[in-house]
């Protein structure tokens, strides 16, 4: 296990590592932490070569670190509220040596246009706070109640985001929580982004779907397809998936 060591910005830190030690990736270790869940989302996302991405709420820069080292031909650029993870999210993207197809900003992603412009980008991706303040479970501080509570907009606020960022037609990925699924469809028709595949992601076969991955096209038609069922873990207790497996395997 990494120890913590301390940044510049007083906070105790973690380095971790992707891909076998390919990607490096420093996180304050007290506070919010990536999860299997952005792995998931970022292989889930669909791009081709040259191919502009955005991802709405960086944290530490996790999901651009992931997408740039897998894609070496894509940009992937994205925003950060809180500076202390937008800190660490240029700091990761300067030492994966990505400085030149990322740039992560530090602001509100309600004022989407003071940074980017509209219909700029062909994919967004975004990992989103699950629940309105007073929801769910206790965090451990502001920085991870910042990032799972939705204190700064909500799931409206990060759609109406994506749709302003892409291109027509285009298309965004979210992960969120499976008992809120109907939430999101409805949510992302009322924003122009209509949810064209998802696929639930349980914990192991014969489990409850924990959480679900959704992909929106911009002004896309109605029709839906439901994706076979991803496994975190071979069984109850066991190891992951070879499929999980694949996705933390160096190019």
């Amino acid at each position: 296990m990494p120890s913590p060591e301390k940044s510049q910005r007083n906070k105790e830190y973690t380095e971790d590592t992707l891909f076998n030690g390919a990607l490096l990736c420093r996180q304050h270790a007290a506070g919010y932490r990536f999860s299997v869940d952005s792995v998931l989302l970022a292989h889930f996302l669909d791009v081709k070569s040259g191919f502009s991405v955005f991802d709405l709420g960086s944290g530490c820069g996790v999901l651009p670190l992931i997408l740039l080292y897998r894609n070496r031909d894509i940009t992937c650029s994205g925003i950060e509220l809180q500076p202390d993870l937008h800190h660490l999210a240029t700091g990761n993207i300067s030492a994966a040596g990505f400085t030149a197809r990322s740039t992560i900003f530090n602001g509100d992603l309600r004022d989407i246009g003071h940074f980017a412009e509209a219909e700029s980008v062909d994919r967004v991706i975004s990992n989103p706070p699950f629940y309105p303040p007073g929801h769910g479970r206790a965090s451990g501080g502001q920085e991870e109640e910042f990032a799972r509570r939705q204190q700064n907009g909500g799931l409206a606020e990060f759609l109406a985001a994506a749709r302003y960022l892409l291109k027509n037609r285009g298309s965004a990925v979210f992960i969120y929580p499976a008992e809120q699924g109907a939430d999101f469809i409805v949510t992302a028709r009322e924003e122009g982004m209509e949810v064209k595949n998802l696929r639930h992601v349980h914990s192991y076969p014969g489990g409850p779907a924990k959480l679900t991955l959704f992909s929106c096209m911009k002004n896309g038609r109605s029709s839906l397809k439901v994706l076979p069922p991803l496994y975190v873990y071979e069984h109850k207790g066991g190891p992951r998936s070879e499929e999980v497996k694949t996705c933390y395997r160096r190019n």
